[in-house]
């Protein structure tokens, strides 16, 4: 979903963390309703017209995680 035109990147795979051993609260807040973990990062596509040629970095979206 983008936001003030930038996406967050949401990732899955074995490199993967499967989620916070023991605070299942944790893992609502780092994963989305896909299972994919939400890394926080904020990109938009280098070339709008080709999504597979890359992306360029925007920042950090706040993620209110605590233990």
């Amino acid at each position: 979903m983008p936001s003030e035109g930038a996406f967050e990147i949401h990732v899955r795979g074995p490199m993967v963390t499967p989620g916070y051993f023991g605070h299942p609260e944790l893992d609502a807040a780092a994963f989305d309703d896909e299972g994919l973990y939400r890394c926080g990062d904020a990109v938009t596509f280098v070339d709008p017209e080709d999504t597979n040629a890359a992306l360029l970095f925007r920042g950090r979206i706040a993620l209110a995680l605590a233990l």
